[in-house]
């Protein structure tokens, strides 16, 4: 049977009878997309009038509406201060009314989407958020998965550079001609147009879906609809398809994928699966946040102090299913492991930084973009964490408090004032140690003691350049007292001297046993733990 041909235009009446079955086939049978009636966001544009109108809902109203999902698309031509958005002077503006010939094209495209599924309201970042003030938009980031996942639909703009552009136009698909040599020569007839594209080109390898922001907005929504250049897909936290009916895609967490690229799997639902498995094994829960943090850290971004921010609806979710205190962009129940992030570009991932040269001057207001050198979000570019060591041998996984009490042994954590935001302790093996450049090997290498060398990876590649005194933090493995490899961070002493910043990571693999290998024992003779304090 041949599959069903593509609309020469996207909110034909056929596609419209075809969207509404996909959305009612989930809303009827789907146990991951149920949703009952929803608080309104705090401010949600009417569009049931002519003039769409941003109305104030103070969280009582409940109704169903739709959440846009788009790239802002910032460069020197289309630079910040000239969106289209609410701001402290404009928002009185915005409720008495937004005509439609003054909205951008995209914006537009998403009104007459909602209209078209009979629906009254939609959420638009730009319009629903006061983006002159921090106050405003620290709460309603805090409010963002709540935003998406409580939204009928999420409409995705993948066929707008930015809010200028619009998604809805299709591009004219050329019409071929064929000459039929059976019966009168020369007779020419038309082709039917060409299929449409799929997943991986359409939707995955997008603009849209390389940007830091997109990333939740998707992944904590309940229904998504794709508007790409020549076709319509829709995905759930069940299922998906799209206008040519594409059988399903399988889920990134369903045991059957196997495959190293999520470009095939869905991401959908990632939070509803681990919620109906009842009790949870931790280590399966917290190598799923690591996947995502690892997806999530070769976006791009348009300011550094969103990157946290862009995160944070994601990190809420995990932080309900693993009873974990959170520290910048790490959980304190699994900070050993936490800590051991690698730069992409030292296992053979994306070596262009995250942000590229896309990032822009902060925003009137912005929160400093300084992160912490633990943290990953220090990276700017894509970041991987190295396979799980088996560190609670003998804990039970299932509940968090045997990992809290063993981690509360070796991490101490505080946000004191403001001026000495965070502290971060570690308690480890702390050990001086010696860095050389080897110049035509293009890396580095540590000795200690003169007894064991070996290669670091560094963060940033102009320190490992730099050969000179520096340290290296051996982390603790609780439950594994002789095994056969050892690894930590590599630091540098900060210029308060009382504490080290992050530069790098080391692992060593040895051939034998810690207790057989004479260089270690001579290394770790008379070592003991102490407190290491990191900024």
């Amino acid at each position: 049977m041949d599959p069903p041909s593509l609309s020469r235009e996207t909110l034909s009446s056929e596609n419209v009878s075809l969207i509404a079955s996909w959305v009612t086939n989930c809303q009827k049978n789907h146990s991951f997309c149920q949703q009952s009636p929803s608080p309104l966001p705090l401010r949600i544009i009417d569009v049931q009038g002519t003039v769409p109108v941003l109305i104030v809902t103070d969280g009582l109203k409940k109704a169903a509406y739709c959440a846009l999902s788009y790239c802002w698309g910032l460069s020197e031509a289309n630079a910040y201060d000239q969106q289209y958005m609410t701001t402290s002077k404009t928002i009185a503006m915005r409720m008495q009314g937004m005509p439609m010939e003054e909205l951008p094209q995209t914006f537009r495209d998403a009104v007459s989407v909602t209209r078209t599924l009979g629906l009254r309201y939609l959420w638009i970042d730009s319009l629903c958020i006061i983006q002159d003030c921090e106050a405003d938009m620290l709460k309603e980031i805090h409010w963002m998965g709540s935003t998406f996942g409580n939204a009928t639909i999420t409409i995705s703009a993948i066929n707008a550079s930015n809010a200028s552009s619009g998604f809805l136009a299709r591009d004219p698909q050329p019409i071929s001609f064929k000459h039929s040599y059976v019966g009168t020569p020369g007779k020419a007839h038309l082709n039917p147009p060409s299929p449409g594209g799929t997943w991986d080109k359409d939707v995955e390898n997008t603009a849209w879906n390389q940007r830091a922001w997109t990333f939740q907005e998707r992944i904590l929504s309940r229904r998504v609809l794709h508007f790409a250049k020549n076709k319509v897909y829709f995905e759930c936290r069940s299922g998906d398809t799209d206008e040519e009916g594409a059988p399903p895609r399988r889920s990134i967490y369903d045991p059957s994928f196997s495959g190293d690229s999520t470009l095939l799997a869905r991401t959908l639902g990632y939070f509803e699966h681990f919620k109906s498995h009842g009790p949870r094994e931790q280590d399966l829960v917290y190598k799923a946040y690591y996947e995502l943090a690892e997806l999530y850290s070769k976006r791009k971004l348009s300011f550094n102090s969103d990157r946290a921010r862009a995160f944070s609806a994601i990190v809420g979710n995990f932080g309900l299913l693993l009873g974990s205190g959170h520290c910048h962009g790490l959980w304190l129940n699994d900070m050993l492991h936490g800590l051991l992030w690698r730069c992409g570009r030292n296992v053979g991932g994306d070596r262009s930084p995250a942000s590229s040269s896309e990032i822009l001057p902060l925003r009137p207001g912005d929160l400093d973009s300084k992160w912490l050198s633990w943290s990953w979000y220090s990276a700017g570019e894509q970041v991987r964490w190295p396979k799980r060591p088996k560190i609670f041998l003998g804990v039970d996984e299932n509940s968090p408090s045997p990992r809290k009490q063993i981690m509360q042994q070796y991490i101490r954590y505080q946000e004191t004032s403001s001026e000495s935001p965070v502290t971060l302790q570690v308690n480890a093996y702390l050990t001086l140690a010696y860095h050389e450049f080897i110049q035509y090997q293009n890396r580095g290498k540590i000795s200690v003691k003169g007894e064991v060398s070996y290669y670091p990876e560094f963060d940033n590649e102009t320190r490992k350049k730099i050969s000179g005194k520096l340290w290296i933090l051996r982390l603790p493995s609780p439950t594994l007292r002789d095994h056969i490899y050892d690894h930590g961070l590599v630091l540098d002493e900060a210029i308060s001297g009382s504490s080290f910043t992050r530069v790098g990571v080391f692992r060593i693999n040895s051939l034998m046993p810690r207790s057989q290998d004479g260089s270690w024992v001579k290394i770790e003779a008379g070592e003991k733990l102490e407190w290491v304090s990191l900024t």
